[in-house]
């Protein structure tokens, strides 16, 4: 007996193609960089750039515009070049004061350089990185949540406690 394998398209006409997806990230990144070079951390936590820099599953105040599921997601995981430049960009988005690479808060943070308290953005962030197969990077995001669970803080926005959305991924 062979398996099936759900295979998920957006088809809507509303979708962001992919070549312009890539391009929408790759110029996000390279706005992280700068804000992340000036220690203009503030810009991350003010600026709405989550479509296009973690799309995700859901759809979102674009509608289905930038909603990638299992189809899409296939796409750009070949592209090596996006995939380098994904793993970047989540490093320097989510979470802020964390080392990704050493799973722990930076000890020496610079004023500034805080999370926001943005639980959506984590939720999304988070969801977003699981998608995309990137196991150690979602688990330094929960790690991170885990520890500001910890230190009190709340994860609820609107009507919801987006924390366990974080620690368990759902693949609604």
């Amino acid at each position: 007996m062979s398996s099936l394998v759900s295979v998920v398209r957006n088809s809507l006409p509303e979708l962001v193609r992919i070549p312009e997806l890539i391009e929408r990230h790759a110029v996000q990144v390279a706005q992280f960089e700068n804000w992340d070079a000036g220690c203009n951390w503030h810009e991350f936590h003010v600026n709405h750039y989550d479509w296009w820099a973690s799309p995700i599953n859901k759809p979102s105040s674009y509608d289905f515009s930038y909603t990638v599921y299992s189809c899409e997601i296939a796409v750009v995981r070949q592209d090596e070049a996006f995939m380098q430049l994904h793993r970047h960009g989540a490093q320097l988005l989510l979470p802020y004061g964390w080392d990704f690479f050493v799973g722990a808060v930076m000890s020496d943070p610079a004023p500034g350089h805080a999370q926001a308290n943005l639980p959506i953005r984590s939720s999304n962030c988070a969801r977003h990185i699981w998608l995309f197969s990137q196991v150690e990077q979602y688990e330094s995001c929960v790690e991170y949540d885990k520890y500001l669970k910890a230190e009190g803080r709340s994860f609820w926005c609107k009507d919801r406690d987006l924390f366990d959305e974080i620690v368990v991924p759902h693949h609604d």
